[in-house]
């Protein structure tokens, strides 16, 4: 249907289109950089990973910043899910050759030491997300946050995802 220049309801759907349009570009982006796999050489795909990671996370909080729901969830969860990878990805990062054992415990020990905050960024953001449950609001993006919770801190919140099949 057509608006009216200046009108309200032209500019709500003006501003949704914008806030899907930073998502959708967001989510490229993330994907992309979930794909990067950090492995010889190092430095070159270490810094394209943390490019595409940027360059979501710019957007997803442009999206956010719409205000929509439905936006602002998915772009939460999106998030998360950057931030849980990008932990994961340095984790699961390719290991020098021929390094003692005692050299690689170590080594092992710095990159976990690494992975920690953005393990922590992930947590955060999506228990922001479910902050969205306290208004009513329960969609599968909140779902998906609330499952990647348990997964990460399965002590506080196992016990929740039962819950949330019959809420």
């Amino acid at each position: 249907s057509a608006c009216l220049v200046g009108s309200e309801m032209c500019i709500r759907d003006s501003r949704y289109i914008a806030a899907s349009a930073s998502l959708f570009i967001a989510k490229r982006n993330s994907d992309l950089s979930h794909k990067i796999v950090l492995s010889a050489p190092f430095s070159e795909n270490i810094e394209r990973k943390k490019q595409f990671t940027e360059l979501a996370v710019e957007e997803l909080k442009r999206a956010i910043s719409y205000g929509f729901v439905e936006v602002s969830t998915a772009a939460l969860n999106e998030l998360g899910n950057l931030y849980a990878s990008f932990g994961k990805a340095i984790l699961n990062s390719e290991r020098p050759d021929n390094l003692s054992a005692q050299v690689l415990a170590e080594y092992q020990l710095l990159l976990e030491e690494q992975a920690y905050p953005f393990e922590e960024k992930a947590i955060s953001v999506y228990e922001n997300n479910l902050d969205y449950v306290r208004e009513g609001i329960w969609n599968n993006d909140l779902r998906e946050s609330l499952s990647a919770l348990v997964n990460l801190v399965p002590g506080k919140y196992a016990k929740q995802l039962r819950l949330a099949g019959s809420y």
